[in-house]
């Protein structure tokens, strides 16, 4: 997702990954020209990724920061964390920072009803609840920041910590020309082509998969082949859009219509015809 958000000058690419046990958030390009006043709360305005702002709905959860309660309301600075955990006997979730992000972490209570954000149809009835809060801080004026966290869904604090000492998961990029991730058990990659342009994503210090254009391009492989999935994510673009494989084929296997190989060896190419598919995925699957 491109960003450009209503008001303001930030903006940024936002991507996300999802795998079978993970989701991984890949920003970058997050940039304003200078944000200036204060929130709603009084403070002076940040560019801020919200990691998480969840409401704690058992007296049991707890918000873990490498083995660090997080109990204050105040915002709780953390250099390179490694890993967090929301525990407790309901709603569990584990988050691993793969890169070297700002992170910053608070426990809030915060009391207001509806009529404080919609005075018009808004109740006036007040609550009082209790939030964990995770968020990047990108300060007031970023140029080009980013942000990689993972996600991970009903994970208990024991296999957040073991992720985190042995992730599942590579980040091969996150510029403002690609974004890329690579799921090792599952050999898959994921990219996404922020630009119209061509660009290459490279696996273990060697080119792997390249586009033309914006577009957003998975593999997964096995010993025996490769499958490749290609969308346009404009949604609107004509014309193809070539993707190239560094891995040789025998054949291929299957094609969507509107797929051409271009060539097998000794890299696969191919040409995919978006032209009025308005985001549909094309995918074509080649044996060795």
């Amino acid at each position: 997702m491109v960003l450009d958000a209503a008001l303001s000058n930030l903006v940024a690419n936002k991507a996300w990954f999802t795998f079978d046990d993970e989701v991984v958030a890949l920003g970058s390009g997050v940039t304003d020209p200078g944000l200036s006043g204060t929130g709603w709360d009084g403070t002076a305005l940040h560019a801020e990724t919200i990691v998480e702002d969840r409401r704690m709905d058992a007296a049991s959860q707890a918000l873990v920061v490498d083995d660090k309660p997080i109990t204050s309301a105040s915002a709780t600075s953390l250099t390179n964390p490694a890993w967090a955990q929301i525990t407790g006997t309901t709603g569990q979730v584990g988050y691993t920072f793969p890169g070297a992000e700002p992170l910053r972490a608070a426990k809030t209570t915060n009391t207001g009803s509806w009529f404080d954000v919609n005075a018009k149809n808004g109740t006036t009835t007040r609550r009082t609840d209790t939030y964990f809060a995770l968020w990047v801080d990108h300060g007031r004026t970023p140029v080009d920041a980013t942000y990689s966290y993972v996600i991970l869904p009903g994970s208990t604090l024991a296999e957040t910590k073991a992720y985190a000492a042995s992730p599942d998961t590579s980040v091969l990029s996150n510029t403002t020309a690609v974004s890329a991730v690579r799921e090792n058990t599952r050999n898959a990659v994921g990219a996404i082509f922020w630009r119209d342009a061509a660009a290459t994503v490279s696996v273990g210090g060697k080119a792997f998969l390249t586009s033309s254009a914006r577009s957003v391009v998975m593999t997964e492989e096995s010993s025996t082949g490769i499958r490749v999935a290609v969308t346009d994510p404009t949604q609107a673009r004509t014309g193809t859009i070539r993707v190239e494989v560094a891995r040789g084929a025998a054949a291929a296997v299957s094609l969507s219509a509107g797929v051409r190989v271009v060539r097998l060896t000794p890299t696969i190419v191919l040409d995919v015809d978006v032209t009025g598919a308005r985001g549909k995925e094309f995918d074509a699957a080649f044996r060795y």
